[in-house]
C-alpha cells in the first residue's frame, strides 16, 4: 500500500527491516491491492472477506475498487489506534 516513490520517506524501522515486495503498492500505492480484490473474489467462500492493510488516504480508492469488481457486496474501513484509516474490508 506504500507508493513506491514513498518508499525512501518510510521511517527506518519500516523502510529497513519489512520486505519491499510486502508494502511496494506500485506508482499510486494501490495497484497491487486492487489486484488482490479483484483476484481474491475466486477464492473466497460465501460471505467470505478479504482483509488488506491501507494507507490513510487511499480509502475512497479501494472503495472503488472494490465495487468496479462487481463481487463484493460490503466494504468498510478500520481505524488504527491512532484512528487512521488502515484496514479495508471487503465481503462477498
Amino acid at each position: 500500500y506504500v507508493p513506491a516513490e514513498s518508499w525512501d520517506d518510510l521511517a527506518p524501522e519500516v523502510r529497513e527491516y519489512e520486505p519491499r515486495v510486502a508494502l511496494d503498492g506500485g506508482r499510486r500505492g494501490t495497484e497491487t491491492l486492487h489486484r488482490i480484490l479483484r483476484d481474491a473474489a475466486r477464492f473466497l467462500l460465501p460471505d467470505g472477506a478479504v482483509v488488506l492493510e491501507i494507507g490513510e488516504h487511499q480509502t475512497e480508492a479501494m472503495a472503488g475498487a472494490a465495487e468496479e469488481t462487481g463481487h463484493y457486496r460490503h466494504s468498510r474501513v478500520l481505524e488504527d489506534y491512532a484512528g487512521k484509516p488502515r484496514v479495508f474490508v471487503a465481503s462477498i
